[in-house]
């Protein structure tokens, strides 16, 4: 009698494939879903106000490292930018690098948008 099956026709998952599936959730739990080029995220202020950011690279998926493009409320914003900006009415955006994720919101960090 043979008692070996096949895992697919008992309907288990392969185990490379559990590990990965738990792997993702990990991860997701920790940094939020996979960020990618093109996503809105919040990026928060000095004055703890968060504006839209749109990412333009991923430093490091696992890491949470993006580059982006941050929108803000032109000079209204001007003294909580995170350097100086010659002119902020004009030209509200600016090129960030090299921000890294963090879900506590702190000052010049980015987090995914609240869910509504």
């Amino acid at each position: 009698m043979n008692i070996q099956t096949n895992e697919s026709e008992q309907g288990h998952t392969p185990l490379t494939a559990q590990v990965a599936n738990l792997t993702a959730t990990v991860e997701e739990m920790l940094h939020g879903p996979r960020v990618t080029v093109g996503r809105i995220v919040n990026y928060v202020l000095a004055d703890g106000q968060v504006r839209p950011l749109m990412v333009t690279h991923v430093q490091g998926a696992a890491l949470g490292h993006v580059n982006g493009v941050l929108f803000f409320d032109g000079s209204n914003d001007a003294r909580v930018l995170p350097r100086e900006h010659t002119d902020p009415a004009g030209q509200p955006y600016m090129q960030l690098a090299v921000i890294r994720y963090d879900a506590n919101k702190t000052p010049g960090t980015w987090h995914w948008p609240e869910e509504v």
